[in-house]
């Protein structure tokens, strides 16, 4: 029943996601086009004055473009995040929580498909942005493989730069993906229970509310953290500090998107009050 379940919620984002996503990809599609114009133009000897305005009033698009882009993965969750709100507490949760199938089988559903979509929204952000840099950048050949180049040495700077790997920090990222997505869910699931008319707002602000609470969380465990290192000199306290940050976060992260998957799994079952 699970699989149906999940199939059911993709069928339904996909109305907006799909179309969106495509949006995206076609727009950078056609930025990386822009962008290659404006390097030619302006790496060009001696350009007239008409490429030399086009160009110009292409920078502008590829700012936008680039705006789009980063948007993305946040309009993505948004997209989920009403979703997940009408599908289980309007009057669509009426028909939902009269399924055959457990709550816990819903919340996962819920859970699985938001996570999916995020892996999808990363790996697009990543595709568009790489292919652009590459491709837009380029001069004489078709795709400037300096551009890999110099991306692997940055993130090789930063690597040695802050003493961890950087796999480290992408861990860190996920888990925070993970944490936001769930969090998200108990401030959406709360706000329906406590709020009568405003539940929307009374979501926004548990979530703000909550986020408050755990960058508390973590910021004292840096400090913490911080102690022991504060006995060796500057350099010791620094890099012992960014390296273990990123894991005890990770840890932190996913302690808290565990107990919010959980109590938000609770609620589901016993205190939901539909209107």
């Amino acid at each position: 029943m699970l699989g149906k379940l999940i199939k059911h919620d993709l069928s339904a984002q996909r109305r907006l996601l799909i179309p969106l996503t495509l949006a995206i990809i076609a727009a950078s599609l056609l930025c990386a086009g822009a962008l290659r114009y404006i390097v030619y133009v302006f790496s060009s000897e001696s350009p007239s004055d008409l490429a030399v305005m086009s160009a110009s009033s292409l920078i502008m698009y590829v700012f936008l473009n680039a705006i789009a882009v980063i948007a993305y993965p946040t309009v993505v969750t948004i997209l989920i995040m009403v979703h997940f709100y009408r599908n289980l507490y309007t009057d669509e949760g009426y028909l939902t929580f009269t399924l055959p199938v457990r709550t816990g089988s819903i919340l996962l559903s819920k859970f699985l498909t938001a996570v999916l979509w995020n892996i999808i929204s990363s790996a697009v952000v990543l595709g568009c942005f790489s292919f652009v840099v590459t491709f837009g950048t380029a001069t004489d050949t078709v795709v400037n493989t300096e551009a890999f180049t110099a991306m692997s040495d940055i993130v090789s700077f930063f690597g040695d730069m802050f003493g961890a790997s950087p796999i480290l920090y992408l861990v860190e990222l996920a888990a925070t993906s993970l944490y936001m997505t769930v969090i998200l869910f108990l401030a959406i699931t709360i706000g329906s229970i406590i709020a009568k008319k405003h539940k929307v707002l009374a979501s926004i602000g548990l979530y703000y509310a909550i986020s408050i609470a755990t960058s508390l969380v973590t910021n004292i465990v840096g400090i913490f953290m911080m102690i022991p290192a504060l006995f060796g000199d500057a350099e010791t306290m620094f890099v012992s500090t960014v390296t273990v940050q990123p894991l005890v976060d990770s840890i932190i992260y996913i302690g808290f998107a565990a107990a919010a998957y959980i109590l938000t799994g609770s609620l589901m079952k016993n205190k939901l009050n539909l209107p």
